[in-house]
Order: C-alpha cells, then structure tokens, then sequence
C-alpha cells in the first residue's frame, strides 16, 4: 500500500512541476492537451529510461567466471 501511494504522489509531484514550470492553465483547453502532451512525454521518458537501466544491469557480469573462488 505504501508503494502504491509512493508511486502516486511521484506522478502528483510530476504533474505540478510541468504545470508549474511550463505556466500552463488546466482551465483552457488548448493548455490542458499541451499539459497532456507534456505529461505522456514525461512517462514515456522515464519508462524508456527504467527499460534502458534494467537492460544494461540483466547484462552485466554479476559473478566471476573463475569459480574456483566460491569452493575450497
């Protein structure tokens, strides 16, 4: 349940700082699908970044290729 909420209020704070930063208005309509448009785009880029650093990390060499180490 914390996570869920975590992850709301991350996506809350998001919004707020494109409205804020791009001085949209919610209440016109040509503003509110500029905001929408800015928000897909912000999504998109963190999911495509989330796929990019869980890809890199799957390839990365987590144990040594001389197991002799691990016996005795």
């Amino acid at each position: 349940m914390k996570i869920i909420l975590l992850i709301i209020f991350f996506l809350f704070c998001g919004a707020f700082l494109i409205v804020s930063n791009e001085n949209i208005h919610l209440n016109k309509k040509e503003e509110s699908e500029k905001f929408a448009l800015f928000y897909y785009n912000w999504i998109s880029n963190g999911l495509e970044n989330a796929r990019s650093i869980s890809a890199h990390a799957v390839n990365l060499e987590w144990f040594s290729k001389n197991s002799s180490n691990f016996t005795k």
